[in-house]
Formats: structure tokens, C-alpha cells, sequence
């Protein structure tokens, strides 16, 4: 099983100079929950985090792939907890797309299915994925 993104980027360009966000690991930063949505890695939740506008930091599970968005910068507390890492939304600058082409071994992308295809290995099923500017994502 493996699972990966497309490599058409469809996020968000902002005309900015590349930037590295600073991620806190084994961090994480609890309470005022925004929204929790599905995240490949604590990478692509920072992109979720910055193209979000009520988004001020984040939290990310690596155990379920959880990214919490977080509004609330009024007692901001750290917190020592492994598995997880946060971090703050990057708008002012590119972040690094090398998070796009990372593939991940044993973790299945649920739902948002729009097609089921058998195909020979991950980098045909990666391939097919890109040819199709509906599909962002596939396991």
C-alpha cells in the first residue's frame, strides 16, 4: 500500500521568495481547534494551515495523519508530545513543494475517491493520478 500527490501542484503560488517554515517537533500546542482535517505529513499541513485565512498555527498527529488548524494566539502554550509536531502558517512566502513528491509507504488516502483503477505499481498509479487535473491524491 502505498499512497502520494499528484504532481501537478494545485496549491496556491503566491509570488513571494521560498521560505522553510520552522516546524516544533515532538511539540504540540493544545486547545482552540479551528478545524481537524486529513494531512500526508506535518509539511502539508502547514499548507493547509497558511491557505486557511482564521488559521494561526497548527498541530499535526503523525499516528492517524491529523492536522489540527488552530485560531487563538491569546496564551499560546507548548507542550512536549511525541508523534506530534506544529508549527505556523507560512503566507508570505513559497513553501517547498518537496513534501508533494514524497510517497507514503503503508498509509492509505481515504475517501474523496473519483475512480478505482488496478494498475501495475505506485509509479503508474502516481502517473495516472497526474494526467488527471481532477485527481490530487491517490493510494
Amino acid at each position: 500500500l502505498v499512497s502520494g500527490f499528484s504532481q501537478n501542484n494545485q496549491f496556491p503560488q503566491q509570488i513571494a521568495p521560498a521560505c522553510e517554515g520552522k516546524l516544533f517537533q515532538s511539540t504540540n500546542i493544545p486547545g482552540s481547534d479551528l478545524l481537524s482535517l486529513q494531512a500526508a505529513s506535518s509539511e502539508h499541513c502547514q499548507v493547509l494551515c497558511s491557505a486557511h485565512p482564521q488559521c494561526s498555527y497548527f498541530s499535526f498527529v503523525s499516528n492517524d495523519f491529523t492536522c489540527f488548524l488552530k485560531n487563538n494566539l491569546n496564551g499560546l502554550t507548548f507542550e512536549e508530545k511525541e508523534g506530534v509536531t506544529s508549527g505556523f502558517p507560512a503566507r508570505f512566502c513559497q513553501l517547498s513543494n518537496d513534501w508533494i513528491e514524497r510517497t507514503h509507504e503503508g498509509a492509505d488516502f481515504r475517501g474523496s475517491d473519483i475512480r478505482n483503477e488496478q494498475l501495475d505499481n505506485a509509479g503508474a498509479c502516481q502517473a495516472k493520478c497526474t494526467k488527471d487535473l481532477s485527481c490530487q491524491f491517490y493510494t
